[in-house]
């Protein structure tokens, strides 16, 4: 995946780590152009800094439909 407002990330270089991304003032309205899939498997979150507590470990595969973590309240 490449995204049209970084084009630091991109998905499919073969990387065997966890890159994680901040930005302030970063807004993107309903419809805007987010960027494009490209072959391969990715996972792409969008959220708030720590809304979301992962349950997720280094080199864990992930199954169709798996929980990786919870929306904190």
């Amino acid at each position: 995946m490449k995204f049209s407002f970084d084009e630091r990330i991109q998905t499919n270089a073969m990387a065997n780590f966890t890159q994680i991304y901040e930005y302030e003032n970063l807004h993107i309205k309903k419809g805007e152009r987010l960027g494009n899939f490209e072959l391969g498997s990715t996972i792409v979150i969008l959220s708030e800094k720590d809304a979301i507590e992962y349950n997720l470990f280094e080199n864990k595969e992930l199954k169709f439909a798996e929980a990786i973590g919870r929306i904190r309240n």
